[in-house]
């Protein structure tokens, strides 16, 4: 039995859908036995949301970039939080050094906090309160900001990497930058499940940008062509979309 892992967004959601390509493929790998992931940076609720719109039935979700893995019933079978000792401290060096707002994806789902300068620009949002009611939140597993330009996702990501290296880790992809609790990400969640899966002979993964890079080095895994240039020199097999993936491997036994 073979697992493919998929990030979502730019990977398998392209263009603001799913092509019937990728469908048909992913449909036709579980009807042969094998395993569907999807590993994003999306809360559990957002990736529903999408998914559901396909009638697509991943056997897991890995949501915030692998601080919550959920089965295919959509229970969580593990958790990583933000350490409330340091949380705080992250949220308001953001809030205070750059416009517009931020966001938390919590137990309770993704909360939108106001911004003291500029506007929000964060989407998915079930609940927005003010900076000052910020200690009345739940665990927390992702913090998350959203630029309207892709010019500042790098200079965060470097920023927040360098000042809170020993708490988390920030990943930046195209206008959105995820923080999440450190040592955190998809390949970690991987790795769980083959752990604790029997008959895995093959683990397939597929990404288009930072927060895929090590799931797809550690399993040598695929990069999309369309992906930018200097993530594409670190990985060594490259396609153009997820059903080309699934055809290479589909007949493999």
């Amino acid at each position: 039995m073979k697992l493919f892992v998929t990030d979502f967004d730019r990977t398998l959601f392209v263009g603001r859908k799913i092509s019937s390509e990728d469908i048909n493929s992913i449909k036709d790998w579980q009807s042969k036995g094998n395993l569907f992931v999807v590993a994003t940076g999306r809360d559990i609720n957002s990736i529903n949301e999408k998914i559901g719109i396909y009638n697509l039935n991943p056997d897991y979700l890995i949501c915030n970039n692998g601080a919550a893995l959920f089965d295919k019933d959509k229970n969580e079978i593990l958790s990583n939080f933000i350490d409330r000792s340091i949380i705080f401290n992250v949220i308001d060096y953001i809030y205070n050094n750059y416009e517009d707002g931020l966001s938390l994806s919590e137990v309770n789902g993704k909360i939108s906090i106001e911004p003291k300068n500029g506007i929000s620009h964060e989407s998915d949002c079930k609940k927005f309160i003010n900076y000052k009611d910020l200690h009345s939140i739940g665990e927390v597993y992702q913090i998350h900001k959203r630029f309207q330009g892709e010019d500042y996702t790098k200079v965060l990501e470097e920023d927040l990497n360098s000042k809170f290296f020993n708490h988390i880790i920030a990943y930046a992809n195209s206008h959105n930058v995820d923080i999440v609790a450190k040592d955190v990400n998809k390949s970690r969640a991987i790795k769980y499940l083959e752990d604790n899966l029997i008959n895995i002979d093959k683990i397939i993964t597929i990404g288009d940008s930072y927060n895929d890079i090590q799931m797809i080095l550690d399993y040598d895994g695929f990069i999309v062509s369309s992906a930018k240039e200097n993530l594409k020199k670190k990985v060594r097999n490259v396609c153009t979309s997820v059903s080309e993936c699934l055809n290479i491997f589909s007949n493999v036994k």
